[in-house]
């Protein structure tokens, strides 16, 4: 890929966010349920039957378009436990779907990701880098920590600053204001990170200029 190419790469000519194709291919969601008590007590049977008429209500319908995975907490350690194995039902459903839609769109010239940000990219991020440098895509992701695993490039909010600055948030509540009153604040911090490694391995030239902008240049 030439420099022009992956200038508009960064300029969002080239762009593939992996939740559109899902969309557009109108495949089966997935639904993730964690009640705290057990699946004998009636008081969760009652909220558990309410959620999912909500759903049918919705158009939601399981077997047609929805998946439905309960799991029941019966304590603190149960809660952990189910919530360990829900988070792992992320990891196992979705590998073969990301798989099949890069390799699909690697087939287009001239090509490359935006990986939107969220808990099914994070957990599969090893899987999607991998397959983007396995195929020659370049990619750009929204938070460092893909960049670190070995990804392109990333520009995206600084995660230890919001951190840092929900404490803030925390200390208002702990002194008795109410969460409801608390305003909503947008990150203001970014970050601009570029694997030049990557890169090259790409046969990427990163223009000079991209690399005087970064915030961080991992060789």
């Amino acid at each position: 890929m030439r420099r022009r190419d992956f200038i508009m790469l960064l300029g969002g000519a080239a762009a593939w966010p992996l939740s559109a194709r899902a969309q557009q291919a109108g495949l089966t969601k997935r639904v993730g349920i964690l009640m705290p008590l057990t699946a004998d007590d009636p008081y969760e049977q009652a909220r558990l039957a309410a959620f999912l008429q909500g759903l049918q209500e919705a158009g939601w319908s399981v077997g047609r378009n929805l998946r439905i995975d309960t799991r029941w907490g019966g304590g603190i350690e149960g809660i952990r436990r189910s919530a360990v194995e829900l988070m792992t039902p992320i990891g196992d459903q979705h590998a073969d779907e990301i798989e099949r839609t890069i390799t699909t769109f690697a087939r287009s010239s001239n090509g490359g990701l935006i990986v939107v940000p969220n808990a099914t990219t994070i957990v599969n991020r090893k899987l999607i880098i991998s397959l983007a440098a396995k195929l020659h895509l370049p990619a750009i992701y929204g938070y460092r920590l893909f960049v670190t695993n070995g990804g392109l490039i990333c520009y995206g909010p600084d995660i230890v600053d919001q951190c840092r600055r929900a404490a803030g948030y925390a200390d208002r509540i702990l002194r008795g204001e109410q969460p409801g009153n608390l305003p909503v604040q947008e990150p203001t911090k970014f970050e601009l990170v570029v694997n030049v490694k990557t890169a090259t391995a790409l046969g990427l030239d990163v223009p000079p200029t991209v690399l005087a902008r970064a915030d961080e240049v991992i060789e």
